[in-house]
């Protein structure tokens, strides 16, 4: 077997994580990236917000910017139609899942079995939504 990847790093907390988490979401880092980052478990991340007030606010804003970095990625595969939206869209759903719901929990759109979809008025409606966020 393979030596395992990651170190694990007794990490304590550092006045310079607050800011640091920041720069880490406007580079898109999703919260298990950024526990790894740190040579932490993600639940430690919620330890650290729980005990500080100024970390909690932070990665609040990391994880706004990296919602918005993937989000532009979207728009871009949309608009280049070279990219995977789909991966983009699940990647979205996966680390943002209370404002990306799954097609299951639908509560926007209202489709009876009789009724067609217009998806291109759909996807045109969707990206209007996210260049407007």
């Amino acid at each position: 077997m393979g030596t395992n990847a990651y170190q694990i790093n007794q990490t304590k907390y550092q006045l310079t994580f607050a800011d640091e988490v920041v720069e880490l979401g406007k580079q898109g880092f999703t919260r298990s990236m950024i526990a790894a980052h740190f040579g932490i478990a993600v639940e430690m991340l919620d330890t650290w917000s729980a005990k500080k007030s100024a970390f909690k606010e932070g990665l609040a804003i990391a994880m706004t910017a990296s919602q918005a970095f993937h989000e532009s990625k979207l728009i871009q595969a949309y608009e280049n139609k070279d990219a995977n939206a789909s991966l983009v869209t699940n990647l979205l759903r996966a680390n943002f899942g209370d404002v990306y719901k799954s097609s299951t929990d639908s509560s926007k759109v209202k489709v009876s079995p009789t009724e067609s979809i217009d998806f291109s008025a759909e996807i045109s409606r969707l990206i209007a939504d996210l260049q407007a966020a």
